[in-house]
């Protein structure tokens, strides 16, 4: 499919009424959805079209976004993009058949890093980086 093609899927598949009451929804690669990470124009196109839906359906949606070589600054205008209309923003770093989880940004709270590893496809926690926020309410 072509990137335009992408997007009125995943917006038909919405609006159809076929997934009943939506709340989270995982886009795995959001510069799939558009066809230039540094043009400025498409960048804020499709994050505002992410943020349609997160409002119109009251979802949350958590999508992927790689870091340009050698930094971990989020790839191009459309990194910059996310990042800034982002609740949360972590990374994730490879570390031999570990990966590690840092934070990078939240509108909430903060946590600790953590390592996982992933046995028979299920993930195993190998350090907890939780913490219990000290007033819950606060993040509402």
């Amino acid at each position: 499919m072509s990137v335009q093609e992408r997007v009125k899927f995943i917006d038909k598949l919405l609006y159809s009424g076929r997934i009943k009451d939506p709340k989270l929804m995982f886009i795995d690669g959001i510069a799939d959805l558009i066809e230039d990470t540094n043009d400025l124009v498409m960048s804020n196109e499709i994050v505002g079209t992410l943020m349609k839906w997160t409002d119109d359906f009251k979802m949350h949606i958590c999508t992927i976004i790689h870091t340009a070589y050698e930094t971990h600054k989020p790839t191009g205008h459309l990194g910059s993009a996310v990042t800034k209309k982002a609740e949360s923003v972590f990374s994730l770093t490879k570390e031999g058949d570990n990966t590690a989880v840092e934070h990078s940004y939240s509108r909430g709270y903060a946590f600790d890093p953590f390592v996982f590893t992933v046995e028979d496809s299920i993930p195993k926690l190998l350090n907890s980086g939780w913490h219990k926020p000290e007033k819950i309410e606060n993040l509402f």
